[in-house]
């Protein structure tokens, strides 16, 4: 008689994280990315997901990409690393933010959401390979980003995450407008 077959435990996401808050329900729609930072334009992105896009049975995927900690320049030639626990710190600011700005959105419509919190350089071509990365790895349907209003200076200096996303992906990919007066 054979014993009880031993199944080994789903792996873990890297660099993702879990959060008791979040909803367990079985996926049956789509799934959605939508990038947040703690800005305005990200809960008015949020907003209009949650209104114009999600279904029912529909998860949205909230990726927040937290800046790495860097080592610090104190003077010439010496610097200083960083805190142990200074990944952790930027870990849970970006919890504090999703708390704050976006789960209230999705809490109130009853949407399913799961949220994905990871720790990476902040210039804008990392950002959009993580966001196509991310939204490869999670077979979403569809990319949601808010689009923050930069001069065309600042766009040409700085560059654009829109921009460099849509080049990255062939996935729909809604970029929403921030409000003139926001």
């Amino acid at each position: 008689m054979a014993g009880p077959a031993l199944v080994p435990p789903a792996p873990q996401e890297p660099f993702s994280t879990s959060d008791a808050e979040q909803p367990v329900l079985a996926q049956s729609g789509r799934g959605i990315l939508l990038a947040i930072d703690d800005s305005q334009a990200s809960e008015l992105a949020t907003s209009w997901a949650a209104e114009q896009l999600c279904r029912e049975g529909d998860t949205i995927h909230l990726l927040h990409v937290a800046p790495q900690p860097t080592d610090k320049h104190v003077f010439m030639g010496m610097y200083v690393p960083p805190d142990d626990g200074a990944e952790e710190q930027e870990i849970q600011h970006g919890w504090q933010i999703c708390r704050k700005r976006i789960l209230g959105h999705l809490q109130s419509r009853k949407i399913q959401y799961k949220v994905h919190i990871l720790t990476s350089g902040q210039d804008c071509s990392n950002l959009a390979q993580i966001i196509a990365q991310k939204a490869s790895d999670l077979s979403v349907s569809c990319i949601v980003l808010a689009r923050h209003e930069k001069s065309k200076l600042q766009e040409l200096w700085q560059g654009s995450v829109p921009a460099t996303t849509l080049q990255l992906t062939n996935l729909p990919t809604f970029i929403i407008p921030a409000q003139e007066n926001a």
